[in-house]
């Protein structure tokens, strides 16, 4: 079972892995803390990682605790978070 965390920590995770999952030489895109939200849709916690220009990456808090960043993402995350889609 996991621990309670609290959405700011998953916040922070989501940024380390963001910057973390960068290999050498193809540096991600700047990630803003500000920016970046926990957000809970249909009863699944996501963390959306986001710039001043828009989402980057959506992570989806998995039960144990762990996140895993979406390769797609829903829509309605994106609205959770403020960000409508083009």
């Amino acid at each position: 079972m996991a621990a309670v965390v609290s959405a700011e920590e998953y916040v922070q995770r989501a940024l380390a892995a963001w910057y973390g999952g960068s290999r050498p030489g193809h540096l991600r895109a700047y990630a803003s803390e500000v920016r970046s939200t926990h957000v809970t849709v249909g009863g699944l916690g996501y963390v959306v990682v986001a710039n001043v220009y828009g989402p980057l990456g959506v992570y989806r808090i998995r039960p144990n605790g762990f996140l895993r960043l979406l390769k797609r993402w829903p829509k309605a995350v994106e609205a959770a978070a403020g960000w409508p889609r083009n």
